[in-house]
């Protein structure tokens, strides 16, 4: 019999659809969980033989097609935020029933502003286990997406979502789940950044996150960054998600993203280690964001690289892994 550590482990997996792209600058990350759910994913079919449970959910589409009708303004933040608003709460909602049905939730975006109804989700659903409890995150990204309204130059909701679980923000986007900080500053990590504005890299700065920029994990290696990066965000946690943005790969291996950014991470080095988390007693929750189809490589690079990242954590042979990461 497989053993299952994790509360959330005990209903089998969820996966969620988070279809939207108006928190972003182009549209077509949208379209990413359509294109995997269309592929029928083998390890949802070897989970059901084995007699584990393992759900499609698709969250609710955002409306966005008159956004994407009008030609872009500097009122573009007022213009998405309804939007962006309204499917976070749903998201959450979606997220939060899942785990208190304990499932392990695994979101595929979508823009990476679903972050904000994820792990609002997974705060309010590990709060009704144990409450008043702590969520860690680790965030793998080629981007700090700490943007405030009053510092992106861009005024993109996808480039704002951990100042908004961090408590900072519009309300409509911090107050969903309650109006209390999502992720404590000292349980968060960043990984992989090399491609930033001055004003989140101060405002990260000045809540003491711990910030893992591409050139430390050259220097270090992936495998040692990691296990720092699982220490912080298990201390004083009741369970701890982990968000991987694609465009934290080097475009080599992911052109599929909206913002690529070179001298990105590597899969051959990223998967191995991940590999070794799969059955983590307080792993809560997963989350990959900003594939974008129409954008990826005629050879569907980037949709293998999700599939294979999602068989990580999908497949018998992930869910029985030894967890050794932290030894």
């Amino acid at each position: 019999m497989m053993k299952r550590p994790h509360l959330l482990y005990r209903n089998g997996f969820s996966v969620i659809g988070a279809s939207i792209s108006v928190g972003g600058l182009k549209k077509g990350p949208d379209l990413g969980p359509l294109a995997l759910l269309k592929s029928d994913p083998q390890w949802l079919k070897e989970l059901r033989d084995l007699g584990i449970s393992a759900t499609w959910t698709h969250s609710k589409v955002a409306d966005e097609t008159s956004f994407w009708q009008r030609p872009r303004c500097e009122d573009d933040f007022r213009q998405s935020l309804p939007i962006v608003a309204e499917f976070a709460r749903h998201l959450s909602s979606t997220v939060m029933k899942t785990v208190m049905n304990d499932q392990f939730p695994i979101v595929l975006g979508g823009d990476h502003s679903i972050a904000i109804g994820t792990w609002s989700g997974v705060a309010q659903g590990l709060n009704w286990h144990k409450p008043k409890s702590n969520l860690g995150l680790i965030w793998i990204d080629a981007h700090m997406d700490s943007h405030t309204p009053q510092t992106s130059p861009s005024q993109a909701i996808h480039g704002m979502p951990l100042a908004v679980l961090l408590g900072h923000g519009d309300p409509s986007l911090t107050h969903i789940g309650g109006s209390q900080p999502k992720i404590s500053p000292q349980n968060l990590v960043l990984m992989g950044v090399r491609s930033y504005e001055v004003g989140e890299e101060a405002f990260l700065a000045s809540q003491g996150v711990r910030v893992m920029l591409m050139s430390e994990i050259q220097e270090r290696g992936f495998q040692a960054c990691f296990r720092e990066a699982i220490a912080v965000v298990t201390r004083d946690t009741a369970g701890f998600g982990l968000s991987i943005d694609l465009d934290a790969f080097d475009p080599i291996e992911a052109p599929g993203v909206t913002t690529p950014c070179s001298l990105g991470l590597r899969a051959s080095e990223v998967i191995p280690v991940l590999q070794q988390i799969v059955g983590h007693p307080l792993l809560a929750g997963l989350e990959f964001a900003e594939f974008c189809p129409p954008l990826d490589s005629a050879q569907g690079s980037t949709f293998v690289l999700l599939k294979n990242l999602l068989s990580v954590f999908m497949t018998p042979r992930g869910l029985s892994a030894k967890v050794n990461i932290a030894s």
